[in-house]
């Protein structure tokens, strides 16, 4: 997530930006500004944010004198050390209004709220889902056990040409040119393979 920070006190927007990237480090703060003109500049040069953090206060006028000269529409968190201004904040396109000194509990229950409102995934959230996608890849299957003759024969999925059916029964076939009969329908071998690995039709699965 992209945000800029618009604040006058270069200790505050530090303190700021510390905390953001203690809470999510993928969190990049793309500026810090310090008057209402050099944010007006930003935004007429192009700049695109997922995100500002505003001061109600600046050097050279107001946040408020901010929004309503120009058309930004992006999503705003307040931060001030006054809290005359809530009322007349929340009639902006406002996430939260958080007091100074910033508390990090306070500016993560605001981020929460930005990421609710906005149908934002959290960065730790897609870590687990990568995890779990990980996980789910290393539990296709990797080996096949076949018969021959007498003896039972481990063929590795990487030694694997294609898979075939023919009269109700399941072959595979190695690159040797070795063919085995296996106890899984075609249909279950989609579910079991993976899926970068073979693709699929209803007569065969072949190794790519």
């Amino acid at each position: 997530m992209n945000v800029i920070i618009v604040e006058d006190e270069d200790l505050s927007a530090e303190h700021l930006a510390h905390l953001l990237i203690k809470i999510d480090k993928s969190i990049e703060v793309l500026g810090k500004f310090d008057t209402v003109k050099s944010v007006k500049e930003a935004f007429f040069r192009g700049l695109k944010v997922d995100l500002l953090f505003l001061d109600v206060h600046l050097a050279d006028g107001s946040g408020f004198d901010l929004l309503s000269d120009t058309s930004i529409s992006t999503p705003i968190i307040f931060t001030t050390a006054y809290d005359d201004y809530a009322i007349q904040a929340f009639k902006h396109n406002s996430i939260d209004y958080l007091l100074k000194p910033i508390h990090i509990n306070d500016l993560r229950f605001a981020l929460d709220k930005y990421a609710r409102r906005y149908n934002v995934i959290p960065q730790n959230v897609i870590e687990q889902l990568k995890s779990t996608y990980q996980s789910t890849q290393n539990q296709y299957k990797k080996r096949f056990m076949v018969r021959l003759g007498q003896n039972i024969e481990t063929i590795n999925a990487d030694q694997i040409h294609h898979f075939e059916s023919k009269e109700s029964m399941t072959f595979l076939q190695t690159f040797a040119g070795q063919r085995y009969m296996i106890d899984y329908s075609l249909d279950q071998l989609e579910t079991l393979l993976p899926p970068g690995d073979f693709f699929g039709s209803t007569v065969k699965l072949s190794f790519m």
